[in-house]
């Protein structure tokens, strides 16, 4: 029971891990996209 609990507690850890990296990686496009539709429209 406990190694199933600690087992529970890595995927935990893990499913935090790639929500947190996939949330900055959505960040970072979005800033992208900013600041690509920022340098068009001052060129316009």
């Amino acid at each position: 029971m406990i190694k199933a609990n600690m087992d529970t507690k890595a995927f935990e850890k893990l499913k935090e891990k790639k929500l947190e990296e996939y949330h900055v990686l959505g960040q970072k496009v979005e800033e992208a996209f900013i600041e690509e539709f920022v340098s068009h429209a001052r060129k316009a």
